[in-house]
């Protein structure tokens, strides 16, 4: 588990790629692993650390970031639009 947070944070390889170096069976029993692991999906994890948090003497990826964190919405949620009727 430590190869794959170090590849999804240091690489921009895709996850189904970083599932197989990381010696899983297939990219949703990484993800499922991932996720009960860490308690976020490897994409979240990518989002929450990037790296400039790995050059900080601060970062700590054994702390997860939860929706609960201050200002999670602004950091890692994609802004929803608006759905107009009249341009439907």
């Amino acid at each position: 588990m430590q190869q794959a947070k170090e590849l999804l944070l240091r690489t921009n390889l895709p996850i189904k790629q970083i599932s197989s170096m990381a010696f899983y069976p297939d990219e949703k029993r990484f993800m499922k692993t991932f996720k009960e692991n860490l308690n976020l999906t490897p994409s979240e994890f990518r989002r929450a650390y990037t790296k400039k948090f790995m050059d900080s003497s601060n970062f700590d990826p054994e702390v997860p970031i939860t929706k609960d964190t201050p200002n999670y919405k602004q950091r890692f949620e994609s802004p929803k639009t608006e759905r107009n009727p009249k341009n439907e």
